[in-house]
């Protein structure tokens, strides 16, 4: 297998909308009362589904996706909340 570009990715696919609703969830807060899609705004979906094809890794790095779809989530979020907790400290 020669060099190429690719993206490492599990292969399950997710919504940028399930991935803003789990930060809200995170922190206690309810998405209904902060986030408001306005449909006049929306684009068309050039791609309708995109998701990585993980079959790849495997060879490449030896490894196969261990990562959880909340997984970034809870890091952003720690890492924001660290920065709140000093910036009152």
């Amino acid at each position: 297998m020669g060099p190429g570009i690719f993206v490492v990715g599990s292969g399950v696919s997710h919504s940028f909308q399930e991935f803003a609703y789990l930060n809200f969830a995170k922190v206690g807060l309810d998405r209904q009362d902060r986030v408001i899609i306005n449909t006049n705004l929306l684009k068309a979906q050039e791609i309708p589904v995109s998701q990585a094809d993980p079959c790849k890794a495997p060879d490449w790095l030896g490894t196969h996706t261990q990562t959880r779809f909340d997984a970034p989530v809870d890091l952003l979020v720690g890492v924001e909340r660290d920065r709140v907790a000093s910036d009152q400290g």
